[in-house]
């Protein structure tokens, strides 16, 4: 492929990714006052795998250490996180995602899902099979880099 090409797919992506952003930011504003993406980032690293220490959020977000920990004393302080002691090791401190910050995500999913199938009820049924067709192609290729 030239680097025309690549460059056109990198751009094309990059601006639907930052209208989707803008998009689903503007439609749950009431939701999330107060929070930026970076704490959006980390309430969904803790939701994954429940429970994770500073270290494992700060790994997975590529969050530098200082600023994942302010975050997370904001979400706190909010209640859509809890810090708890490992029972089984008491020098780890352990980030919980609290019934108020599953909540707040579950909406936020609900939000962008039902955003997602009013965009593509304007499509015709050729142009989703196209869009179907160059997601899964791309998915895979993805795929296939990672592993």
């Amino acid at each position: 492929m030239d680097r025309e090409k690549e460059y056109k797919i990198i751009t094309d992506f990059t601006v639907i990714v930052k209208l989707m952003k803008k998009k689903l930011f503007c439609m749950n504003r009431e939701n999330i006052s107060n929070l930026g993406i970076s704490s959006l980032i980390i309430l969904n690293e803790v939701e994954k795998d429940v429970p994770k220490t500073l270290k494992e959020i700060t790994e997975k977000s590529g969050l530098p250490n200082s600023t994942a920990s302010v975050i997370i004393d904001k979400l706190s302080q909010k209640g859509f996180v809890h810090r708890k002691r490992d029972i089984n090791d008491r020098r780890k401190i352990l980030i919980y995602l609290t019934e108020e910050g599953r909540r707040l995500l579950d909406n936020l999913n609900n939000k962008g899902l039902s955003y997602c199938i009013q965009i593509l009820k304007s499509a015709s049924d050729e142009e989703i099979d196209i869009i179907s067709r160059g997601l899964r192609i791309l998915k895979e290729i993805m795929e296939k880099d990672i592993v």
